[in-house]
């Protein structure tokens, strides 16, 4: 009997520290790529994120979550902040280990019900304020890092912010970790070459919200578009506030 063109190529097992890598989650992130991992102790399913070295300083960001661990520990116990279970270097990879999502908002652009809307936004926010009231900028909101968890009927009913161990502290003096942020949700004067600041995460947060409700990115002629007026069922109290957060002045 023969065997030619029988035999299949197996795939060799790849380990980033003690984390098998499993199906890719996405690759099209700025600054790594993301997969699916089993947590030898947990058993349960989680993500990794490798970054990458050209966009992130790999070895001062684990450096930083460890000095930090206390306080990023209570900030993470959250409900709106993804939980970041480990980080580490393996080889000149450096790594996080978070708990595994079902989704982001960037799934949900131009698709996000008005009524849902409200709700959703409100889970960020309160996400986005407790990063602030402990002392931390984000640094890099949009929304394919605003992570959801999804119910039976496919509906959402978690919102988290992922991506924290990529924020600033405000006690670090502008400590950077990252290469740039994201294009077009930056906030002017991060642009111009200015620290992040909390005002520059609610800037973020108007594009963020903006685009998911209208489909479309706000520019200088957009500004004062009222997403209403692009999008149907948007409440006049849902205009204001997105307005509000898209002022140019911090």
């Amino acid at each position: 009997m023969k065997l030619e063109g029988m035999v299949t190529q197996v795939k060799e097992v790849e380990y980033v520290g003690r984390y098998k890598l499993g199906e890719l989650i996405s690759d099209k992130g700025g600054f790594g790529t993301v997969y699916k991992t089993i947590h030898p102790e947990l058993s349960e399913e989680c993500a990794i994120k490798i970054f990458r070295n050209d966009r992130v300083n790999g070895e001062q960001l684990i450096n930083f979550l460890k000095s930090e661990a206390p306080k990023m520990a209570r900030l993470r116990s959250h409900k709106n902040i993804v939980q970041v279970l480990d980080a580490g270097e393996d080889k000149g990879r450096y790594f996080i280990l978070m708990e595994l999502m079902d989704g982001s908002l960037g799934d949900w652009v131009g698709k996000l019900p008005p009524d849902r809307a409200e709700w959703v936004f409100k889970e960020i926010a309160e996400g986005v304020k407790h990063i602030h009231d402990n002392g931390y900028v984000h640094q890099d909101i949009k929304p394919s890092n605003i992570l959801l968890r999804y119910d039976e009927e496919g509906g959402i009913r978690e919102v988290k912010i992922s991506d924290f161990g990529l924020a600033i502290s405000l006690r670090t003096e502008g400590s950077r970790f990252l290469v740039g942020g994201t294009m077009g949700f930056q906030a002017p004067e991060v642009m111009q070459g200015h620290p992040p600041t909390p005002a520059s995460d609610i800037y973020s947060l108007g594009v963020t919200f903006y685009y998911v409700l209208t489909g479309r990115m706000p520019d200088d002629f957009e500004r004062s578009t009222p997403p209403s007026k692009l999008s149907s069922g948007v409440s006049r109290r849902l205009d204001k506030l997105i307005l509000n957060m898209l002022n140019r002045t911090p």
